[in-house]
């Protein structure tokens, strides 16, 4: 019953409003409506009342267009509630389960990472569909605000997006409208004209003159709610004319309106049943009955809802409703007048319902609103759990907050959550903060605990500590604390999360210290104690300090190290490691020359991450695609794979699309460009620093002196290259500068031939490079020979893996899906994924291309 209660109140807010059968059809906002397809946007601005909604509905369901529905409410000024409710709309229109499996989190939705995901995921689909945002001005947040600027701006080809708001915005969205890239509808627009005013009354059943319909227009303005509240006053009036006069005379305030023309009519208990609801955002009979204690609830609910306009059913069934929101501003006036006892009670009992029947969410904050903060805290803690599987942890730390602080305060573990959570909130004030509060609660109760819980206790407290301290790249506390806690006698290991929620290279968290590598050097101390400590989570620190290993250049170690960890890795399941593990493999093989190895890497992390496809971590795989493809020289698979037609010089720049935008420059440079690479690489210098983002600005200065050095500037690469020079000797950096092949090798030959003769700073550091780069330089040009030789297939081919290319056999004898699945034991699932990367690979769109291609090649022999 809970499941499917919560099935149904999650539908509620997903699905269209319903409108009766018999309304006003507004045709010249339809009108306007059926030019959708050209603009793509369109933006309808009125105060509430004005029928914004159901003019929309009556459109698209006239008009039958395959529609995903939001309505918008105040709690959804949180980035990831507002895109995770706004993909699952998506999904159960189009029936693409994979776009409510997008990653969502503060930061991708902030970066614009999420909606760039959701907006390939969509590009691939099909069909046609409209978008329909509903109470848009509820929306202050400006993370939300702007990432809905960026989904207008890129809409794909396919969608159209419908929003609805009282207030104009003041925004981009604003700017499209001026510019006429919008179709855009004013308060003038949606208001009643004459005709539809005379046909309003004419479907409630009242004949009024011509005179009688120009006095009520010029009454209500044109205003929906208020032809609604007038109708009201005519039906109990026996004198239609002296309903409409009187009507004319009074003060045309909203609540005035509402008062004597709605409010006022209905007998006393319905109004105390009203003002006692209020505060619900949804209404059931059930509910309304346990706050009310009126048993007849549900009846009362489905008579105001089929009596006027300001009680709206959310579902088909009269299960669920909503009151019109500026007639609930108006009720809340009422319920704020009664006494704080009262209004606890009513929040109370509503949190008790909701408790009950498993709306954990909604219950805590009903039972928080009435101050039942004991009832509350044993759900806070159950949430707990749920968190770590969502990542949901702020509304956690909210919820902590929001408690006395007696509840928890001899609990270490409320602490040391609420600081794990500040920390990745990155703010390392806050978390030191919760730090401190758990060692104080810990030290005070650790005499009454057994030696085993003592213990368990004290390892998470000082995680807490070392975590703060990692980020303030502490490192002598951090190895101070791992010191502490193996000397605990732990009966198994702590239990942590996934440590790394976006990032494709760990050594760039602050785990990997941001990229010092004398200070993750010192994980080699430690490396071997951890998984008793940590258990599989030790393989993060592996994975680490095989990113060490890579960019000093020991490449043979770094294979030793993930040979060693990587059952660990494949059995946490845990993309967040996944993806760096084989970004590195990738990288290995890349630097031994192996290309084709390289892409096979990656296509096995996608096949690990079958579930998460159109994930941040699909995403982070996509963006390296895009590099080796620039390695290889195709310039046009790499800006596929990077979705370079949506990249920008002068994008907002955030530390989860770095990665992605240093690729980006590397195009640039390869599309002779490099004064706009310049601009681009600047603008990341910059923010790299700012960030503290050691091997981030090491790469950008080598590719800066590499770019001064294509427009045969030496007098701008050569000082450029030093800065480069001086960061990287500092932390024994190799790779990064290696990898940058050829034109590396040729600025380092210039500079180490310039430096002869005098006692360069960086010589000997700059002939080390030059020695480990031409070898690189010279593997890549080995194995290039090998592949024109055709021991293995060149071009393209050499990126097919062996299943690939007898599927590639298999479909050049014509045979179909079904029959290659069962001639090779695979699911049909699986062989269109095949297909799909063979065509992808082969830079063909279907099944003629890729064989024609294929025959070309000679793989079909």
């Amino acid at each position: 019953i809970y499941q499917a209660e919560v099935r149904r109140l999650f539908r509620n807010k997903l699905n269209m409003p319903r409108v009766g059968s018999n309304i006003v059809r507004r045709k010249k906002i339809e009108e306007k409506l059926r030019l959708l397809p050209e603009y793509k946007f369109a933006f309808l601005s009125a105060p509430a009342g004005y029928g914004k909604t159901t003019a929309v509905v009556d459109y698209l369901t006239r008009a039958d267009i395959k529609h995903a529905w939001l309505s918008i409410d105040e709690a959804d000024n949180d980035p990831v509630r507002f895109w995770k409710y706004l993909t699952a709309s998506l999904s159960g229109c189009l029936d693409e389960v994979g776009i409510a499996r997008l990653s969502i989190d503060e930061e991708l939705v902030s970066s614009n990472v999420t909606v760039d995901l959701l907006i390939d995921a969509l590009e691939n689909i099909p069909e046609s569909f409209v978008l329909i945002l509903d109470d848009c001005h509820l929306i202050e947040n400006e993370t939300i605000l702007r990432s809905i600027e960026y989904f207008v701006r890129y809409l794909p080809r396919n969608a159209g997006l419908i929003m609805m708001s009282r207030k104009e915005p003041e925004n981009m969205l604003s700017l499209l409208r001026a510019r006429g890239t919008a179709i855009s509808l004013g308060a003038r627009d949606i208001a009643f004209d004459y005709e539809e005013t005379a046909e309003f009354f004419a479907q409630k059943g009242f004949h009024l003159t011509e005179d009688e319909i120009r006095t009520l227009a010029r009454y209500t303005e044109g205003w929906a709610a208020g032809l609604v509240a007038a109708s009201f006053s005519i039906r109990e009036n026996e004198d239609i004319s002296d309903a409409v006069s009187a009507l004319s005379g009074k003060d045309k305030n909203i609540a005035v309106i509402l008062e004597k023309d709605v409010f006022a009519r209905w007998p006393q208990e319905v109004r105390d049943f009203l003002i006692q609801t209020s505060f619900l955002d949804r209404l059931s009979g059930p509910l309304c009955a346990a706050v009310t204690g009126n048993v007849h609830s549900a009846e009362l609910l489905k008579q105001l809802c089929e009596s006027n306009s300001f009680v709206a059913a959310l579902d088909s069934e009269n299960h669920f409703f909503r009151y019109h929101h500026l007639f609930r501003e108006y009720l809340l006036r009422f319920l704020e007048q009664e006494d704080e006892e009262t209004r606890r009670g009513l929040y109370g009992k509503a949190g008790a319902w909701c408790l009950q029947n498993g709306e954990i969410t909604r219950a805590v904050n009903f039972l928080l609103m009435a101050g039942e903060f004991e009832a509350a805290y044993p759900q806070i803690l159950n949430y707990r759990a749920k968190t770590r599987r969502d990542n949901n942890y702020s509304l956690f730390k909210k919820w902590v907050e929001s408690i006395p602080e007696r509840l928890y305060a001899d609990d270490p573990t409320i602490y040391v959550s609420c600081s794990w959570v500040s920390s990745m909130e990155n703010q390392p004030q806050t978390a030191q903060e919760w730090s401190d509060k758990a060692r104080t609660c810990f030290e005070r109760i650790k005499s009454g605990l057994a030696e085993a819980q003592r213990d368990a206790l004290e390892a998470q407290v000082l995680f807490a500590d070392l975590n703060v301290a990692i980020r303030e790249m502490d490192a002598e506390r951090v190895f101070k604390n791992f010191g502490a806690i193996s000397k605990l006698n732990l009966s198994e290991p702590v239990a942590l999360g996934d440590l790394n929620w976006n990032e494709p290279s760990l050594l760039k968290t602050a785990y990997g210290f941001s990229g010092r590598l004398s200070l993750v050097e010192r994980y080699l101390s430690i490396i071997d104690s951890l998984p008793k400590l940590v258990g599989n989570f030790a393989a993060y620190a592996a994975v680490i300090v095989a990113e060490f290993y890579y960019e000093r250049n020991r490449l043979t170690e770094l294979a030793d190290i993930l040979v060693k960890n990587m059952g660990s890795i494949t059995e946490m399941q845990l993309p967040g490691i996944i993806v760096p593990t084989f970004i590195l493999l990738a990288k290995s093989k890349r630097a031994r020359g192996d290309i084709a190895g390289a892409f096979h890497d990656i296509e096995e992390a996608r096949k690990l991450l079958a579930d998460k496809s159109g994930s941040v971590w699909s995403y982070h795989l996509d963006i390296f695609t895009a590099a080796l493809y620039l390695s290889i020289g195709d310039l046009d698979r790499a800006a596929g794979y990077l979705g370079a037609g949506r990249i920008g010089l002068y994008d907002t720049l955030s530390a989860i699309r770095e990665f992605e935008y240093i690729v980006y420059a590397r195009y640039l440079m390869r599309s002779g460009r490099p004064d706009d690479a310049l601009i681009l690489l600047g603008r990341l210098t910059d923010f790299a620093r700012k960030e503290n983002q050691l091997g981030s600005q090491i790469e950008l200065l080598c590719l800066e002196a590499v770019c001064h050095a294509m427009k045969d500037d030496k007098k701008s690469a050569v000082p450029v290259l030093e800065q480069a020079l001086a960061l990287g000797m500092e932390e024994g950096y190799v790779r990064i500068f290696v990898d940058e092949g050829e034109p590396m090798a040729a600025l380092l030959t210039k500079y180490v031939h310039t430096s002869r003769g005098r006692k360069g700073k960086y010589l000997v550091y700059a002939r080390s490079l030059l020695r480990s780069t031409g070898e690189y330089v010279s593997r890549l040009k080995r194995t290039g020979e090998k592949a024109r030789s055709g021991k293995p297939p060149s071009g393209l081919a050499s990126l097919l893996t062996d299943r690939e290319i007898e599927v590639l056999r298999l479909l050049a004898q014509k045979k179909s899906n079904q029959e290659i699945a069962d001639q090779l034991f695979f699911s049909l699932s699986a062989v269109k994924q095949c297909n799909t990367r063979i065509y992808d690979k082969l830079g063909v769109k279907n099944r003629l291309e890729a064989i024609e291609k294929a025959s070309e090649l000679g793989l079909t022999e």
